[in-house]
């Protein structure tokens, strides 16, 4: 008797230790869609999450900025400012694309592929989107 909750147990701490190990080591729990979009020039590898960016900084003058936005919050964040005055000589600061479990930078919009980026200078208002995709090893 004592064996057969011994071996219960067993499995049941097996069960449990699985729930929690394997969902870290794989993709999120999201579902990519059916159709991944094609490759760019940059990437070899196919991309399941939109390109588009998911939320931009909106400016409440007529200024030149430098916007950063993520195309999911959900994959991933920025660390600095999201929003850079860019006049009179003034470059953008410093921002960092962080990935979160589960997904990876892949670059930015622009096709920068380092994840910290500064001193941009642009001639008008433009969007960097900071790309992420499902981390998932094939």
């Amino acid at each position: 008797m004592n064996m057969k909750k011994t071996v219960w147990r067993v499995l049941l701490c097996v069960l449990l230790c699985a729930c929690f190990v394997f969902p870290m080591v794989g993709c999120s729990d999201e579902e990519p869609p059916l159709e991944p979009s094609q490759p760019t020039d940059s990437q070899n590898t196919r991309q399941w999450l939109s390109e588009e960016p998911e939320k931009i900084p909106e400016v409440s003058d007529k200024g030149i900025y430098a916007l950063y936005a993520v195309n999911s919050s959900k994959a991933g964040t920025i660390s600095g400012k999201t929003m850079h005055r860019l006049e009179d000589g003034v470059t953008a600061g410093t921002v960092t694309a962080k990935a979160r479990m589960g997904y990876r930078f892949v670059r930015w919009s622009d096709g920068v592929t380092e994840a910290t980026r500064s001193g941009d200078s642009f001639t008008e208002t433009t969007v960097v989107t900071a790309i992420f995709d499902y981390d998932c090893r094939q």
